[in-house]
């Protein structure tokens, strides 16, 4: 029996399309015959290295080599099948057999595992998606891609509702991380089925009131701020105030540092890119709330560092949350609340909404018009109470 050979050959025909990119294909090598086969991968020359036939100075250089890894492993456990069953060996039925068979090498919850470890996302954002992967273990613990179909996303969806007890919104998380999974299979040719199930299948959400606070609500946190000024939940509270007056996303404040304060003339700016989306956000801290931040930042003057580190999210949420029932505001408040809080207040002074768009660092001005929704619906609530 002649020896079957599998390599990956990058560029064979030593042709670059439009983009200057050419195509990765697996050679499989067997006495004197050689076939080829796409993986849909295209690169640049400079991101092949051709001595160790690998990927290599590509942001997803991990994630991509474990998949062409795991293509080369399919093609040799079908040969390996074959030979099991003394049946002939040749890259024909090697290639049939993969086709029926190989290509769902594991089960979908260890292809998904597998995609959020090698995927170039955040860490938060693994440890979410990863929440999703717990609850398919208890749900359906060996599940297949052609197992998921409509049928199993709604038994899915009611296994959420009515027995983990979900909110409808966790729930279209959930589902919205499958849906995504099953994205990356189709993108990495594992997923050999007509339509996505969500093609039948639609995700539902129920609107969210966006809660945010009044200016009456926020003299009572700096009243409580001033009167606590030499305990933990005094900084929380006020990096808290800080993220209302600046609009900063939890995320964002976290990571500042003094490097992202700059003096220009008479004007402290704040520059920083965001964690979500790295767009560049420049805040004028004087002309804001009447430089509320800058007195913040004096308060903290030379700690500066130990304020702008808070921990674990959640658990400051928490403290958050309780310290404002203690003040006698009944709101569900959370960090993300001040970014709410910030738009809001800004649309009702009158300030033009482009203009809050690029403070908040939107892409598209349909996020921002979310907020002048609210605005809208809090004019008329008071008006109404005026009558």
């Amino acid at each position: 029996m002649a020896k079957i050979s599998y390599k990956l050959v990058f560029n064979r025909k030593k042709n670059l399309n439009k983009e200057h990119k050419a195509l990765i294909q697996i050679e499989i090598y067997e006495a004197g015959k050689r076939k080829y086969i796409s993986t849909h991968i295209y690169l640049y020359e400079h991101q092949w290295d051709y001595k160790k036939r690998m990927i290599r100075k590509h942001p997803n250089a991990d994630a991509l080599n474990f998949y062409l890894y795991e293509k080369i492993t399919c093609l040799e456990a079908a040969e390996l099948s074959l030979w099991r069953q003394n049946n002939d060996i040749s890259i024909s039925n090697i290639l049939s057999l993969a086709e029926r068979k190989i290509f769902e090498p594991q089960s979908f919850i260890g292809f998904a595992a597998d995609h959020i470890k090698y995927s170039n996302i955040k860490e938060s954002t693994k440890k979410n998606r990863l929440s999703t992967i717990k609850l398919l273990q208890l749900f359906s613990p060996h599940i297949s891609f052609g197992g998921i179909n409509e049928n199993w996303l709604h038994a899915f969806e009611n296994y959420l509702l009515q027995v983990r007890g979900l909110q409808c919104n966790t729930v279209a998380k959930h589902l919205n991380h499958i849906k995504i999974f099953i994205n990356a299979a189709e993108k990495k040719n594992i997923w050999h089925y007509e339509r996505s199930p969500f093609s039948c299948f639609q995700i539902r959400r129920k609107p969210v009131a966006r809660a945010f606070l009044s200016v009456k609500e926020l003299e009572l946190l700096e009243t409580w701020s001033n009167k606590h000024h030499n305990t933990k939940s005094c900084q929380f509270i006020d990096a808290f105030l800080f993220c209302c007056y600046s609009g900063l996303r939890f995320s964002d404040f976290c990571t500042l540092t003094s490097n992202n304060f700059e003096q220009e003339c008479d004007t402290q700016w704040l520059i920083l890119h965001t964690q979500k989306t790295s767009t560049e956000v420049r805040l004028p801290l004087h002309a804001l709330f009447h430089g509320k931040c800058l007195r913040l930042l004096d308060k903290y003057k030379g700690q500066l560092n130990k304020f702008f580190r808070l921990g674990d999210n959640s658990n400051t949420n928490k403290l958050l949350q309780r310290t404002c029932q203690q003040i006698g505001i009944h709101k569900h408040v959370s960090f993300h609340t001040a970014r709410h809080t910030f738009a809001t207040l800004l649309l009702q002074q009158g300030v033009n909404i482009s203009t809050v768009q690029k403070l908040l660092g939107h892409r598209h001005i349909q996020t921002t018009q979310i907020y002048g929704a609210v605005t809208d619906r809090t004019i008329i609530e008071d008006l109404m109470s005026a009558r």
